[in-house]
C-alpha cells in the first residue's frame, strides 16, 4: 500500500500538482481507516469460525486450545484498526522522497513491539502464572501497541513538515492563478482547472 501511494502522489508532484496529491491522501486515508475497521469487526466476530478451521479437532488436548485461538485472533484483530492508515500516511512521506519517516516508525515499531512482547510475557507467565494462551493473545496484541508507537512517529513527523507541504501547494496556488503573462490566454482555463 505505502508504495502504490508513492507512486502517486511522486506523480502528481513532479507535475506539480500539489493539491490532487493531498486530496488523494485525504481519500486514501478515509477509505483505509473506514476499511481497516470493517475489517477488524469481521475478524473480531468471525474469530469463533476462523478458529474452528484452524483447530480440526478441538476435543484434541495436545494443541491449542479452541479458546485460546479465538482470543488470539480478536487480539491481532485490533491492529487492523491503525496499521491501513498508517500504510497510507507512510506512502504519502515516500510520495515525496522522505524515506526517513518510514524508517523511523519502522525501526520504532518493532522496538515498541518486542518489549511489550517480552514484558507481557514474561509477566503473564512468571509474575502472574497466566496460562500461556493468554500469554500469546498479548504477544499478538503487540502488533497494535508497536503500531501506536509507530503512528507517533508518523504524526510527529507530520506535524514538524506539514508547513512545508502546505508551503508547496500555496506556491502552486499561487502559480496557477497569477501566471506568467508570456502565458496565452487560452491555455489557461485549461491550466487552472488541472491544477485544483
Amino acid at each position: 500500500m505505502p508504495m502504490a501511494v508513492s507512486k502517486f502522489i511522486s506523480k502528481y508532484n513532479a507535475l506539480g500538482d500539489y493539491r490532487t496529491g493531498q486530496r488523494l491522501f485525504q481519500s486514501g486515508l478515509i477509505f483505509m481507516t473506514i476499511t481497516g475497521f470493517i475489517a477488524f469487526i469481521l475478524l473480531f466476530m468471525m474469530a469463533p469460525t476462523i478458529a474452528g478451521w484452524i483447530i480440526s479437532d478441538p476435543d484434541d488436548l495436545s494443541g491449542n486450545a479452541l479458546s485460546d485461538v479465538v482470543f488470539t485472533i480478536r487480539m491481532v484483530s485490533v491492529a487492523l484498526l491503525i496499521i491501513p492508515a498508517m500504510a497510507v500516511i507512510r506512502g504519502y512521506f515516500q510520495g515525496f522522497q522522505s524515506m526517513g519517516p518510514t524508517a523511523v516508525s519502522q525501526v520504532v515499531e518493532q522496538i515498541v513491539r518486542i518489549i511489550f512482547i517480552l514484558s507481557m510475557a514474561y509477566s503473564i507467565l512468571y509474575i502472574w502464572d497466566g496460562e500461556l494462551g493468554t500469554a500469546v493473545g498479548f504477544a499478538t496484541f503487540g502488533a497494535f501497541v508497536g503500531g501506536i508507537g509507530a503512528l507517533a512517529v508518523l504524526l510527529y513527523y507530520w506535524k514538524k513538515r506539514k508547513h512545508l507541504i502546505n508551503k508547496k501547494s500555496r506556491k502552486v496556488l499561487s502559480i496557477t492563478i497569477f501566471p506568467c503573462p508570456l502565458c496565452t490566454r487560452s491555455l489557461y482555463p485549461m491550466h487552472f482547472l488541472f491544477r485544483l
